[in-house]
């Protein structure tokens, strides 16, 4: 797929003009003052010649609708660059080329990429859309930052991506050393096989592969429920 430079909104920043004036997530921005935008670096320039206070007239089309209001632009927040002398709307935008140069950095891993991959899921799902690769997981509305080589584009590569995410974990999970997996068999011969070796009491071997089975068990239960404890406290530290 081929990204878009689209003036996609992503979102807007809270108690700032966009927000104020209902612009909503998953807009496109059309028109500023009248006049025809295409891409990000249009509505830049615009910017560019504003100042806080001044006041823009803004078009965007959500869902097919098209609706336009009226912004009276704010200063730019410190965060963001507070030493700007331009109008700040507070918008943030969906950037289709950046996520194309993720994936391109993700793709040079080599045969590391599978694994990197394998966390995509669990990273949007305790902390949100943070790596903006969710368009690899499901329909979302950045699709239409992107251009399709061909119809059905995006349901054959998240078809690929979840058959190839719950292989791989399959099989990751099959290989951890717990007896009755698979892996567990192979750490159980292992151990047998080396006690037998140094003339060891085949007793020590089975307390050594328990032992060796309960931490990873362990270990396997704290990597699970540690993330999800560390989210539910953010999320009522957040609340609090």
């Amino acid at each position: 797929a081929t990204p878009l430079p689209i003036p996609l909104v992503q979102g807007v920043y809270q108690d700032y003009p966009a927000a104020e004036a209902g612009i909503q997530g998953y807009s496109v921005i059309t028109e500023i003052n009248g006049t025809p935008v295409k891409t990000q670096e249009e509505i830049a320039a615009i910017m560019e010649g504003t100042r806080p206070g001044d006041t823009i007239s803004l078009t965007a089309v959500k869902d097919g609708v098209e609706s336009t209001c009226t912004l009276t632009l704010a200063e730019w927040p410190e965060v963001l660059g507070g030493d700007r002398d331009s109008g700040f709307m507070g918008v943030y935008y969906y950037s289709a080329p950046a996520v194309k140069e993720r994936l391109d950095m993700i793709a040079d891993l080599g045969l590391l990429a599978p694994l990197y991959l394998t966390i995509v899921p669990i990273d949007a799902f305790i902390q949100g859309n943070t790596m903006q690769l969710a368009i690899l997981l499901a329909d979302t509305p950045e699709q239409m930052a992107w251009e399709e080589p061909f119809p059905l584009f995006w349901g054959l590569v998240r078809l690929l991506f979840w058959t190839g995410w719950f292989n791989l974990l399959v099989g990751m999970f099959n290989a951890i050393p717990i007896v009755p997996l698979d892996g567990g068999y192979m750490m159980k011969e292992g151990v047998e096989r080396l006690f037998e070796r140094l003339g060891w009491s085949q007793q020590y071997a089975q307390r050594v592969v328990a032992s060796i089975s309960g931490f990873v068990t362990v270990m396997l239960i704290l990597l699970i429920t540690m993330p999800l404890i560390g989210a539910a406290v953010r999320s009522v530290l957040a609340m609090g």
